[in-house]
């Protein structure tokens, strides 16, 4: 009987300690008279064999330590809870205390970037889980300034260590006497997430805002992402805007643009040892420019990318810029339409200290009250500060680049490129002056320029055949001097100017010769067309038939026209007696003129650019 008992006290006890060695479960709260009671065990409170018969011994080894734990649980309970009540009574207003000092932070640096307050907060209101605040946003429209009423509905979720808050914006323009009117239909969400990013969403449809200068109509969708120390990610949309510009009558100046989509991505460009990198792009499905109901211009499709790359202390921007279509109707004169337009340019090293500085101190000028009804001074102040931050910038060696000015015409196409650039390499900035420029800017800069037009092109242009011969007198004499080239359809040019002299085509260029030239060379005319000569003027018939005074050197006789001599046509005594008395003619004696005009070609040869040259030539018709 004993040997069973003993049997079953042996089981029992492997079973417990097979469960104390899976669960381990009876080792925490174990007191010292348990432990020293069960040591035969070798578990700490796990009862001997002898006990596992009196199941009340187990209830009297482990009553002590659970009346401990629940005194624990029950003060860590009520510390948490008052930890929680804590943080709840002073959360929201440490909240929206943070809230309040980013928002003045925020419109601080705003207003030094705008050179201006356009942004000021008027009111904050904090609330428990909800604060508000109203801002007044100041924008500058032409000469005018449009006062919007923003109002905030933040709701913030006060979390230790980390932020989470929704924010609610509207607009409401403000009038001259400062009353809100009606809000506009245009919001803007912005979730500032427990990373620390913030996500915006703008819309808005059929808005309408009524200025000084006109009335805007738009609808817009957006989104844009923002985080410290990252680009400023953006995307928006507008299918529909409008402008209708204020005091113009019934012919009112309308501009309307359609599918304008804008996405990039954007720096803060306020800090020179930070990264300016960023990419910005536009697509414009059309636009417009009406006089009431006369299109006065109409542009198709376009689209444009702005690249800035970053070069530690300096930068490039590089500008993209494509054009299906351009329609020019300009009131009295015949359209003229263009399409397949590419402009191509782009900066490069550019000074990031010299451009905030130089921004720094343009915002400063514009802020000044007591220079904005003085246009003389303002210019005068600019000048100054262009002449200040010059040496900053030309020490960097900046140059400017057209790489791709392309139009096409009904009648041809022009194509053009243009780069001027400075060496600036082994002078300090403070060393770069006025006199400096003067003595040192031509050995230090560089031009390029070239220019490719088709001859179908100038053909179109030329409005008669005598302009046409005039025009190809033009281009014989440039292609003679080396100035163009003319294969027969495209009419081409090359220009560098550097610390080496002048080059067209690649072939040095004499310019004092050249000029000296075409002052003094007769210029070669084309011949003149069979016939009548053109009917003469009531003041030239009246100087042909009355005779000339006579001279001591000359008698009376002699200026008198023989008897027998056929009496000359109308038109020929003006030709002669015109020219005494132009100083044109004066110094042109002797030089062959154009048929019909009475100006000399060389004064047209003088005219800047060839359009200006044909006109001279035509006025003489």
């Amino acid at each position: 009987m004993n040997g069973s008992k003993m049997d079953r006290l042996g089981i029992v006890r492997q079973q417990t300690l097979h469960f104390a060695r899976n669960a381990r479960a009876w080792t925490p709260g174990c007191s010292p008279a348990c432990a020293a009671g069960n040591a035969k065990a070798g578990w700490c409170g796990l009862p001997s064999p002898d006990s596992l018969a009196n199941m009340s011994a187990i209830g009297v080894c482990h009553s002590a330590p659970q009346g401990d734990a629940m005194k624990a649980i029950k003060i860590s309970a009520a510390l948490v809870g008052l930890a929680v009540a804590g943080w709840c009574a002073i959360a929201p207003g440490i909240v929206g205390m943070r809230y309040e000092e980013k928002m003045r932070s925020d419109f601080a640096t705003m207003a030094d970037k705008a050179g201006g307050s356009m942004l000021s907060l008027q009111q904050f209101d904090r609330g428990w889980f909800t604060s508000t605040a109203r801002v007044q946003l100041k924008l500058p429209i032409g000469s005018q300034v449009q006062v919007i009423q923003l109002d905030y509905k933040i709701k913030q979720l006060p979390l230790p260590f980390i932020r989470w808050s929704r924010t609610d914006i509207s607009f409401t323009p403000v009038d001259e006497q400062g009353k809100p009117g009606l809000p506009l239909p245009l919001t803007l969400e912005s979730i500032r997430k427990t990373d620390g990013s913030n996500e915006s969403h703008l819309a808005g449809h059929d808005v309408i805002v009524n200025t000084a200068a006109g009335t805007f109509t738009f609808s817009i969708e957006g989104k844009a992402h923002t985080k410290e120390g990252e680009p400023v990610s953006y995307d928006f949309t507008l299918p529909t805007f409008s402008f209708l510009a204020a005091n113009s009558g019934n012919n009112g100046l309308v501009l309307r643009m359609n599918d304008l989509k804008l996405n990039g991505q954007v720096s803060a460009f306020n800090q020179p040892d930070a990264a300016w990198a960023s990419q910005m792009k536009q697509q414009l499905g059309g636009a417009s420019l009406l006089a009431g109901a006369t299109p006065l211009a109409q542009v198709g499709p376009s689209r444009m990318e702005i690249k800035l790359d970053d070069k530690g202390g300096n930068f490039d921007i590089s500008y993209l810029t494509h054009l299906d279509s351009l329609k020019l109707s300009p009131p009295g004169l015949p359209p003229q339409e263009q399409d397949n337009i590419d402009l191509d340019f782009s900066y490069n090293n550019l000074n990031k200290q010299a451009l905030l500085a130089w921004q720094a101190d343009t915002m400063a000028l514009a802020s000044r009250a007591d220079l904005r009804n003085n246009p003389a001074a303002i210019h005068q102040a600019s000048m100054a500060l262009v002449y200040k931050h010059m040496g900053a910038f030309l020490a960097q060696s900046p140059s400017f680049n057209l790489q791709r000015l392309s139009l096409h015409m009904p009648k041809g196409t022009i194509q053009g490129s243009f780069s001027i650039g400075f060496d600036g390499s082994g002078v300090k900035a403070a060393d770069i002056t006025l006199p400096w420029l003067a003595a040192q800017g031509q050995q230090r800069s560089t031009l390029k320029a070239s220019l490719a037009v088709e001859r179908s092109l100038l053909d179109a242009l030329a409005p008669s055949s005598q302009a046409k011969a005039q025009a190809e007198m033009m281009l014989t004499q440039w292609q003679t001097q080396g100035l163009i080239k003319n294969d027969g359809k495209v009419i081409s040019s090359s220009l560098l100017i550097d610390r080496n002299g002048v080059k067209a085509n690649g072939q040095p260029l004499n310019l004092p010769g050249l000029m000296s030239g075409m002052n003094n060379r007769p210029a070669p005319v084309a011949p003149a067309p069979e016939a009548a000569p053109a009917m003469p003027t009531a003041a030239e018939q009246q100087a042909s038939t009355a005779p000339a005074p006579a001279s001591k050197a000359t008698s009376p006789a002699a200026s008198m026209p023989p008897a027998s001599t056929a009496p000359a046509p109308a038109a020929a005594p003006a030709a002669t007696a015109a020219p005494a008395s132009s100083p044109e003619a004066k110094a042109g004696q002797g030089h062959m003129r154009l048929p019909g005009p009475r100006l000399d070609l060389r004064y047209c040869l003088r005219q800047h650019g060839d359009l200006a040259i044909i006109r001279c030539a035509n006025r003489g018709r």
